[in-house]
């Protein structure tokens, strides 16, 4: 009888030691795209990353969703500022599975160096400009035209000022 007692605590041990961990929580979908929808202020859209993550959605989608807003909607310097601290961090653990926006890693690696093309510009670095531009264009190419836009843009304010 001990040894049964024994067998079935060792058996009854090796199966929650293989127990699969419980799926996640799913996340209302809903949750997901206001991170993506229009928001008029950035007291909105701060909300909104509140919320989302007190929802549990996985860090790497808030932040795409702040690349989306601070680099494409409102360009705000100082979350661009932090954003580029947190681009770089999640590059080193991108996953193509999560990303709502991007399909590789180089894509996302590329809106590090675009986020650092925009700080060069806005303070009037044309050589950071330059040098991160370039590294967002060979990252990710079909965004080239998106990127190119801030090139007209510096040369454009450079002509008006001359």
């Amino acid at each position: 009888m001990k040894y049964l007692a024994a067998l079935l605590a060792t058996l009854a041990t090796i199966t929650l030691a293989n127990a699969q961990d419980p799926p996640a929580a799913e996340i209302d979908e809903s949750v997901i795209d206001s991170l993506f929808g229009d928001h008029a202020t950035i007291a909105s859209f701060t909300d909104a990353i509140e919320f989302a993550e007190q929802a549990g959605v996985d860090p790497q989608l808030l932040i795409e969703a702040e690349t989306n807003y601070y680099l494409f909607k409102n360009s705000d310097m100082a979350s661009i500022r932090k954003l580029v601290k947190k681009l770089e961090k999640q590059a080193q653990s991108f996953d193509t599975k999560k990303s709502r926006l991007f399909k590789s890693k180089d894509g996302f690696t590329a809106m590090a160096e675009y986020a650092k093309a925009i700080i060069a510009y806005s303070s009037g670095d044309e050589a950071g400009l330059k040098k991160h531009i370039t590294e967002a264009i060979w990252l990710d190419p079909a965004n080239a035209p998106s990127f190119a836009s801030l090139i007209r843009s510096y040369r454009l304010q450079q002509r008006s000022s001359e």
